[in-house]
């Protein structure tokens, strides 16, 4: 399998409503938004990005870190909409257990995890800019599923519990990173 990306995934969630947590999105594949100046049912919007060649992936809900069968569910809500295979997740909230989460997605059937980030600054969590196996610790060995350290989220540029930049000093920011992981090679 070929796990070339785009430079840019859009990740979207469907919350289990018999399982959600307080922020959550509750949002459908049934509701209607405005998108590209037409109202359109959200699964419609997903395969406008879909066909324009973007990656979509999971935007796993808050509680499925540990679930196997919430993850798969929501993923093949995704495929049924995009008419193929979901490979890469990103955990709501980055709500994530390193014992257990990356079994967790291998048995859901993920290639690509990019939940490895910070939720109120920017920068190597993982302590790395380039793509890792993730591992199984409780099998005490290395996985097929790929992290894809996340070092930019926008919600801690803007937020007040965060960065607080706006405009022109949040992107000097993402600048001064993406130059560093320029510079290593990344």
């Amino acid at each position: 399998m070929n796990l070339a990306l785009n430079l840019l995934s859009f990740f979207f969630i469907k919350s289990d409503e018999k399982d959600v947590w307080l922020r959550d999105c509750l949002y459908t594949p049934e509701d209607f938004i405005k998108y590209n100046g037409k109202k359109m049912k959200v699964k419609d919007m997903i395969k406008e990005i879909h066909n324009a060649g973007w990656e979509i992936g999971l935007h796993a809900s808050f509680n499925s870190y540990n679930n196997a069968i919430i993850l798969k569910q929501q993923k093949s809500i995704l495929e049924e909409i995009i008419g193929e295979e979901v490979i890469s997740v990103r955990q709501h909230y980055l709500h994530y257990d390193v014992t257990v989460t990356p079994q967790i997605h291998h048995e859901a059937g993920f290639k690509i995890d990019s939940t490895q980030g910070f939720a109120r600054t920017l920068g190597f969590r993982a302590g790395t800019c380039f793509p890792y196996y993730t591992f199984a610790h409780q099998k005490k060995e290395c996985l097929n599923t790929i992290e894809i350290p996340m070092l930019i989220m926008d919600d801690p540029l803007f937020n007040d519990d965060g960065l607080e930049l706006y405009g022109e000093y949040a992107v000097k920011k993402c600048m001064e990173l993406s130059n560093q992981v320029k510079n290593a090679g990344g």
